[in-house]
């Protein structure tokens, strides 16, 4: 081997052993700014995390003082008189909220069904009976949502079918409103059966979605 060739091998293995000595360095390098970037992203999501978890406690406080401030109507169902043929029933909403009412529309719908759920449809069909004027509902104040006279709006005929067909007559309604807090709609559901024996009156019926309130 000529000395040219001992000095150019030389030469190569020396840039060989510091080329892979700085690639080796360049690459540990590499390794601690991941790990470094890592530790950050780790503490920033968790600072991330905290400010989301206050963020949501605030919220749940908010909608937690909404809840308590916020007005609440509620469906009363009365039956008086000979009942069940000659009997009067009323549908009574009353504000039970600590702030005023804006109730946008509400329905009662008188029909014949079996009882079983099965019966029912899976969402309830209520009339399209938006107010022209909105009603507003201060605190435990009550408003009428319908009456039925049944001596005047049944006949013999039409208990008689009903009876032969195992059905009941069945009332289902809402009230949908607004509390003037968050403005934000909810709506009272309700529904209930007339008892075919005589003094019962009213009794709930239908799905759980037929009575509930958002």
């Amino acid at each position: 081997m000529s000395i040219l060739t001992f000095i150019y091998v030389g030469l190569t293995g020396v840039y060989v052993y510091i080329s892979h000595k700085t690639l080796k360095e360049i690459k540990q390098q590499a390794d601690r700014a991941i790990k470094e970037a890592e530790a950050r992203d780790r503490q920033f999501a968790d600072q991330l995390k905290v400010s989301r978890d206050a963020a949501d406690a605030a919220l749940r406080g908010v909608q937690t003082a909404i809840n308590a401030e916020r007005a609440w109507i509620i469906v009363n169902a009365e039956a008086t008189g000979e009942l069940p043929r000659k009997g009067h029933l009323y549908f009574r909403a009353r504000n039970w909220g600590r702030t005023p009412a804006e109730v946008t529309r509400y329905s009662v719908t008188q029909v014949p069904m079996n009882r079983d759920d099965e019966a029912f449809p899976p969402d309830p069909q209520y009339q399209q009976t938006e107010l022209t004027y909105t009603k507003y509902v201060i605190p435990k104040e009550s408003f009428r949502v319908e009456d039925y006279s049944l001596g005047f709006e049944m006949t013999d005929d039409m208990w008689e079918t009903m009876n032969k067909r195992n059905q009941r007559l069945t009332f289902i309604g809402h009230v949908v409103y607004l509390d003037l807090i968050s403005r934000n709609e909810h709506e009272t559901r309700f529904c209930y059966f007339l008892s075919p024996q005589p003094g019962i009156g009213l009794v709930m019926t239908g799905p759980r979605n037929y009575n509930q309130h958002t």
